[in-house]
């Protein structure tokens, strides 16, 4: 639909990893070698005055920080480095990012907010807790993927990258 498209929004690695069993070695390299090539493609379709933009990552593994809060801060430390490499990619391929690392403060362990039912958390943690179904009990949990909330809090990242 050339000259028909307002935006272009890609959320794309998150299959890559689980294929991998989460090993950085294997999904990292399987990410950096297709990605440039799905972002090609896509701007040879969309146009070069349409706008791509890509999102990084929350961090879902972080409430390991209720069975060993050093684990949490580690996972988390590591989805924003790998979120630092996705917005490398992009930025090369003239893609935007939606900050979804900074909307859900992924790396925020300083600032403490109560969780119902549970207390005090780090305000990482609460948000993968109520803007994912994470911490949700069976039947709807535990699942990495986001709630309402959460997808909005998505949305609201790229409507700010797009500044719209």
């Amino acid at each position: 639909h050339s000259g028909q498209i307002a935006f272009v929004t890609i959320d794309v690695g998150a299959n890559d990893i689980f294929a991998c069993g989460g090993d950085p070695t294997c999904f990292v390299p399987q990410i950096e070698h297709n990605l440039p090539i799905i972002l090609t493609t896509l701007r040879a379709h969309a146009g070069p005055d349409v706008p791509i933009v890509g999102m990084s990552y929350y961090s879902p593994d972080n409430v390991a920080w209720f069975d060993n809060p050093v684990v949490g801060e580690i996972v988390a430390a590591n989805t924003a480095r790998f979120n630092d490499r996705l917005e490398r990619l992009y930025s090369s391929n003239s893609a935007l990012v939606a900050d979804v690392e900074g909307a859900f403060a992924v790396t925020d362990f300083a600032t403490l907010v109560n969780l119902p039912g549970v207390g005090p958390v780090p305000l990482s943690v609460y948000n993968t807790c109520t803007l994912t179904w994470v911490c949700t009990p069976p039947p709807l949990g535990p699942d990495i993927h986001a709630n309402t909330d959460g997808y909005q809090r998505i949305a609201d990242a790229f409507a700010a990258a797009l500044d719209l």
